[in-house]
């Protein structure tokens, strides 16, 4: 377990979670400090576009009104901090455990409240409740979007999880993206792989069961899984793709951001008809919606 120095202390955080996510915010651009870093901003722009229409879509279908009460967890660029102002949504907070991505967020909506906080030892009590403030006024709509799979330590990870989730009111709902492999595969240095079956057990005592689970990206992104046919085909597509455009931004950046804005206008188009489609599930990037019970 790795610590680093706080001014209170020693504090435990996974490994490299918080310094990688200081320095991507301090040092990188919009889209490629939350995307694929090496990329270029033109294809990262694109898989956010699909990622918007993706998520605007869910809130329509689970009904998500502008007097929610709605916490984002991992805010990182702002960016659904944009789309729930877009939707209208008076009362939202956020929190990040990166000191820049607050700040930013903060200038950027100040009607919203906002907080540093590392979501493993839980939420900052100005956060935990909505501004109404009271123990049983808790959020509508927790969203903790492609972020908990870089908690890589499996105890941390629950941790942060079961802190989201006691953020929900019954009957509220929580969002969260994640790979969602077949079965559980060994945590690298920056990301964990955790099964929809683990996410479903951790919250279940909690009163959360699953609403359901779809695609965000299925051509345009990395590829995770354990074996079989399609999984090795899309999988030997993205290491082709993503090497040579990385290559390409490398040598000389205006160049790559030009096949960048190409390449993902052609993938995320195919990922938004397979979506539509609603046949499979493919191997990256997924949303689940998990519902609270009114009662236990």
């Amino acid at each position: 377990m790795a610590e680093r120095s706080h001014a209170s202390g020693t504090e435990t955080v996974s490994p490299s979670t918080a310094a990688e996510w200081h320095e991507r915010h301090d040092t990188l651009g919009h889209y490629e400090r939350v995307g694929y870093i090496g990329l270029g901003e033109s294809y990262n722009r694109w898989i956010y576009r699909l990622r918007r229409h993706h998520f605007l879509a869910l809130t329509r279908r689970h009904g998500l009104q502008p007097d929610a009460r709605v916490l984002d967890v991992g805010l990182g660029s702002a960016f659904y901090i944009g789309l729930y102002r877009e939707l209208g949504i008076r009362e939202v907070a956020g929190v990040d455990i990166s000191p820049t991505a607050v700040d930013r967020a903060r200038a950027a909506f100040p009607s919203y409240r906002f907080s540093v906080c590392d979501i493993t030892r839980g939420l900052p009590d100005e956060i935990e409740h909505s501004s109404a403030g009271s123990e049983g006024d808790p959020y509508d709509w927790v969203s903790a979007m492609d972020m908990l799979y870089h908690i890589v330590e499996d105890d941390l990870f629950l941790e942060a999880l079961r802190y989201c989730g006691r953020a929900v009111r019954p009957g509220g709902r929580l969002v969260v993206s994640d790979n969602f492999p077949d079965q559980k595969l060994p945590a690298d240095a920056h990301q964990a792989y955790h099964t929809l079956e683990e996410y479903e057990r951790t919250l279940a005592p909690l009163g959360f069961t699953l609403a359901e689970v779809r695609p965000v990206f299925l051509v345009s992104n990395g590829q995770v899984g354990s074996g079989g046919v399609g999984y090795r085909l899309l999988s030997l597509h993205w290491r082709m793709f993503s090497r040579f455009l990385g290559k390409a931004i490398r040598t000389w950046r205006p160049a790559g951001e030009v096949m960048g804005a190409l390449s993902g206008g052609l993938l995320t188009g195919v990922d938004l008809v397979l979506q539509q489609q609603q046949r499979w599930r493919g191997y990256s990037t997924k949303t689940a919606v998990f519902t609270r019970r009114t009662s236990r």
